[in-house]
């Protein structure tokens, strides 16, 4: 490509079409050029500049500095804030010399305040989300968010339900058992939804002592109180802006405490400690409980208007015994997890998962990966065996049956039962007795019992 100017007129564009203010000077001082920005700046015609000298502009209160003569003085670039007509600026001057090495000209550049604040509020901007993102990040040190892994019907249609809860901002109460993974799904919504740039923020309403709650909630300004940080403290409703916070356990919420909560996910506003100005929080509530919110709000030791409020979007997630077809995925998705954490390379059988999913797990995926993991570490598969054998035993002889390792099918006939409740008791322990005997060869197992494999799996499941 070429170009149709000369360099001097390259260079009378490029100064001419500057932003900052140039100017430039001879050895003396002497104003040979001002581009317009520079010109719009002093605020004379181009006939009351060129020619001049700084001591002119000075004597003529147009500025109170200037960095031309300490580049003249010094033979040096100079750097210093200009006042020019009571507005501050940058200005930097370069000493340019000739041959000789004798002082030819000095470049001045100017920047004015306007660029400055404009360039100091953006800074200050993110500086402050820095700082907000290290204390979300300081928040969730220790927070992991595990992949949520399922192959029941159940599970599926919650999963759907919950995508089309993310498109919309409303409450969401998740209801279920310890362990089922109430925390997982609040963040499939928050990902799936509009604010999955913006901080998630779980808080366990159970962790946090009461007295403390609302300074950990809504933050205090410095020095509020004895013992507060001088430097005052954000609240958690402060670091979910934008975002969504996640309320588990929100049963132990104290009722004053839960008085606040309301009023604030009613209007989005909240009071610091030691503030009189409320604050603005634009954030999505996510509430969970384990517990039954109508029974104590029977009690009196839970808001019913609260209780409305969070009730918007229910989902209630099922427990693990109640979903089956996802033991065996879960299980191995741990296996394989711990696997590669420690070095192992453990493998189970069928006979293993027909264990694992004859057994209720009352801790739900929670305990389901703990022994995932404390096997994996062990790297003892026939200790888990045992233990899992032992976990289903003590369930079961608790008044109806005995399924552990032996060779016997014992009935229970203290009660009354039906003959049908008799014959499956007897189908259960009989089909485990068989696939201890066959080492958990399910093909196997299906042959010497007479059953096809596809009925066999449903009935361990069963």
């Amino acid at each position: 490509m070429r170009f149709h100017y000369t360099n001097m007129e390259l260079y009378r564009i490029i100064v001419a079409s500057s932003y900052d203010g140039i100017m430039v000077s001879d050895g003396t001082g002497k104003i040979l050029l001002v581009n317009e920005a520079a010109r719009k700046s002093l605020e004379l015609p181009l006939n009351q500049i060129i020619g001049k000298r700084p001591s002119d502009m000075i004597m003529a209160n147009v500025y109170t500095h200037s960095t031309i003569m300490e580049t003249i003085k010094t033979r040096k670039s100079t750097t210093g804030i200009v006042i020019t007509r009571g507005k501050a600026s940058l200005s930097t001057s370069i000493p340019v010399f000739d041959d000789n090495n004798e002082l030819e000209l000095v470049i001045t550049n100017n920047r004015t305040d306007e660029v400055f604040d404009s360039y100091f509020h953006l800074l200050r901007r993110e500086k402050e989300k820095r700082h907000n993102y290290q204390n979300i990040s300081a928040y969730l040190e220790n927070y992991n968010i595990e992949k949520i892994i399922y192959e029941s019907k159940k599970m599926s249609n919650i999963i759907t339900i919950c995508k089309q809860i993310a498109q919309t901002d409303g409450t969401v109460m998740i209801l279920g058992e310890t362990g089922v993974g109430k925390e997982m799904i609040a963040k499939l919504i928050h990902s799936a939804s509009r604010r999955d740039e913006a901080p998630f923020i779980p808080v366990n309403c159970s962790a946090i002592p009461q007295e403390l709650f609302e300074s950990e909630f809504f933050g205090y300004k410095p020095n509020s109180f004895t013992g507060a940080s001088s430097k005052g403290k954000k609240g958690l409703a402060k670091l979910a802006d934008k975002g969504t916070l996640f309320l588990d356990e929100i049963g132990d919420l104290s009722m004053p405490m839960q008085a606040k909560l309301l009023r604030f996910i009613e209007s989005g506003e909240y009071l610091p400690i030691g503030s009189i100005k409320n604050e603005h929080s634009d954030v999505r509530i996510i509430a969970a409980t384990n517990r039954n919110l109508r029974d104590m709000m029977a009690e009196g030791r839970f808001r019913e208007d609260l209780y409305y409020r969070l009730q918007v979007l229910p989902i209630k997630i099922p427990p693990l015994r109640d979903r089956p077809e996802d033991i065996k995925p879960i299980s191995q998705y741990y296996i394989d997890k711990y696997n590669h954490k420690y070095n192992h390379n453990l493998r189970l059988t069928d006979y293993d998962f027909s264990l694992l999913a004859a057994y209720t797990w009352p801790g739900n995926i929670r305990e389901l990966r703990n022994t995932m993991e404390r096997t994996v570490i062990l790297n003892d598969l026939n200790k888990a065996r045992k233990t899992i054998l032992s976990l289903i035993n003590n369930r079961c002889t608790k008044g109806k049956m005995d399924i552990p390792a032996c060779n016997s099918i014992e009935i229970d006939c203290s009660g009354e039962r039906t003959l049908s409740e008799a014959v499956s008791e007897f189908e259960k322990q009989y089909i485990m007795l068989m696939i201890e005997k066959y080492n958990g060869q399910i093909n196997q197992v299906a042959k010497a019992i007479g059953v096809h494999r596809t009925t066999l799996y449903r009935k361990i499941h069963k």
